[in-house]
């Protein structure tokens, strides 16, 4: 799955085996506009699009996080595994693909905290 990226907002056409695609990036609040296809097809016809470079590119593929095994983080000890975040976002999209809750079970710094104490998890480093 490849994204694509515009400092602005952007439609291109594209012909993948003789059909037409008019593909919209998605704008966000900043000006800027993503695009995010799955087709190796049309993945290649929008590289080969005279605007890729100029108006447009790709963005580096992200690498999954790697599975933290149960002797990362943990103090000698302690059965607690602590985490260090500084920024909430990261700390609940963490503690989601450690524990599988729902990100909408943590809506606030204090839903997160109670949900990591209920996981043997302590996250440090971020504000109250």
């Amino acid at each position: 799955m490849s994204t694509y990226h515009s400092p602005t907002e952007l439609t291109i056409n594209v012909r993948v085996r003789g059909v037409k695609h008019h593909l919209v990036f998605t704008p966000t609040t900043l000006g800027e506009s993503f695009l995010t296809v799955d087709d190796p097809l049309l993945q290649r016809a929008i590289e080969q699009h005279p605007y890729f470079g100029k108006l447009f590119e790709r963005m580096p593929e992200k690498e999954p996080p790697r599975p933290l095994s149960p002797a990362d983080n943990v103090k000698k000890g302690d059965r607690i595994r602590h985490l260090v975040f500084t920024d909430f976002d990261d700390a609940k999209e963490q503690l989601a693909q450690l524990t599988g809750l729902s990100r909408t079970a943590m809506r606030t710094p204090e839903d997160l905290l109670n949900a990591a104490k209920n996981h043997g998890i302590a996250i440090d480093g971020m504000p109250p």
